[in-house]
């Protein structure tokens, strides 16, 4: 069965929460783990007063950004600083072998003058990139406020090669900047930056990670990241899973970093877009038990709602029953949770497979792909979907080009590995 969380308020909440067992009857004494699916879905509604922004924008000027890259770059943040209110507040810091603080951080005011700051900025040097990231997070600690979207947005098109510059580096720094509530959104121009450098950094500060190969796009990718910004309807969001006694928890699929202890696990979301959607799957055992009908698991939600600028807090029950028919428990699969399942495994066999090719053992890469290929087309009839066919063809194709060049390219890898990230972060 399909939870629902319920409000007593006359005003409905901006985010429903639904917890979906992937099979609603599951076999009494299998010793099977059983999967159950959370979803965060956001409400397609605006506040009446949107959240403020504390918005850095730190911009790559080595030398390997000059020309369309640079005239793009500049498109870009001219767009941001177009779409800000007069509440907002914007800085704009510039790095190659140095960094350069251009705009101080400020409230929007003066959009002329912002702009020829940004026409101003000229290419040379190096990449002191974590040099700018912690100038970026000065100026907006000088405004640094729980009721503000507090970011950074990075832009680089090469290697980081001044100051720190390894992905340990960079993720370390996202991880000291989330505690102040900082995040840094970052955006990786053409084949040539760390792309895991980049996506470490993101991740590490709970912000969004872009890959654009193509410089013409940059100004499009600003615009759409700060429509996210812009579009926030939750924050500060908590969800506490139990599972009650009878139920063993085994692990949240593809989120090692959250471990169950005592039955209970917490993910903690930094915000949610109005008509986002999130998901987690929890993989977990049910004991033998002599009901028919049984608890499977608690989910307790609690965030800021800004449509209705106030606290909330749900908590959401799920159940499945027992069978001792296997025909019974087959029938009772949940397509949609299946799907989900196996995009989840798709994206495990994609991080393994990178790893290996990282490696060199190219050969081990492609069979992890295939195998997981092969898996996914013995699903029933009921779960395969085109989405899911399209990924499962990536998957072989992605195998082929290891079998046969024995390696990804720059841009290869790349692309493999976004794909991933936007499929483990829910970004399509």
């Amino acid at each position: 069965m399909t939870a629902l969380i319920s409000c007593s308020s006359a005003e409905q909440p901006v985010l429903n929460i639904l917890v979906t067992p992937e099979r609603s009857k599951v076999l009494r004494q299998s010793g099977d783990d059983v999967i159950f699916h959370v979803e965060v879905q956001g409400q397609n509604r605006k506040p009446l007063k949107r959240v403020p922004l504390n918005l850095a924008v730190v911009l790559d000027r080595s030398g390997s950004m000059s020309g369309a890259k640079l005239e793009q770059a500049k498109q870009a943040a001219s767009s941001v600083v177009d779409q800000l209110s007069a509440g907002d507040v914007f800085s704009l810091v510039t790095y190659n072998t140095d960094v350069q603080v251009l705009v101080p951080a400020q409230q929007v005011g003066n959009r002329e003058l912002l702009h020829s700051k940004i026409n101003a900025i000229r290419c040379g040097g190096s990449t002191a990139l974590y040099a700018g990231v912690e100038e970026g997070s000065n100026q907006v600690r000088e405004y640094l406020d729980r009721n503000k979207i507090n970011r950074v947005i990075l832009l680089s098109d090469g290697m980081a090669n001044v100051g720190p510059r390894s992905p340990a580096d960079l993720a370390r720094l996202g991880s000291r900047l989330v505690e102040d509530r900082i995040n840094v959104t970052t955006i990786g121009l053409g084949d040539d930056y760390n792309e895991d450098l980049m996506m470490a950094l993101a991740e590490s500060s709970a912000a969004n990670y872009y890959y654009v190969k193509d410089a013409e796009k940059l100004p499009g990718i600003f615009r759409e990241e700060l429509g996210y910004l812009q579009s926030v309807v939750a924050r500060n969001i908590r969800i506490i899973i139990e599972l009650p006694e009878g139920v063993t928890a085994v692990e949240i699929i593809g989120r090692p970093d959250v471990v169950f202890k005592n039955n209970r696990a917490e993910l903690v979301l930094n915000e949610h877009y109005s008509s986002q959607s999130r998901s987690f799957l929890v993989r977990c055992r049910v004991s033998e038990g002599k009901s028919k009908t049984i608890e499977l698991a608690r989910v307790n939600t609690q965030y800021r709602d800004e449509v209705a600028g106030m606290d909330r807090e749900n908590l959401v029950r799920a159940s499945l029953e027992l069978t001792d028919d296997r025909k019974v428990s087959e029938a009772s699969l949940n397509a949609e949770v299946g799907r989900q399942t196996a995009l989840a495994r798709n994206a495990a066999s994609r991080e393994r497979a990178l790893a290996l090719a990282d490696q060199g053992k190219t050969k081990e890469a492609a069979k992890v792909l295939k195998d997981q290929a092969s898996w996914n087309l013995a699903l029933p009839s009921a779960v395969r979907s085109q989405k899911l066919d399209s990924d499962n063809a990536a998957l072989a194709s992605t195998a082929d080009v290891l079998e046969k060049d024995g390696q990804l390219d720059k841009a290869n890898r790349k692309a493999f590995q976004y794909e991933n990230y936007r499929q483990k972060n829910q970004k399509q």
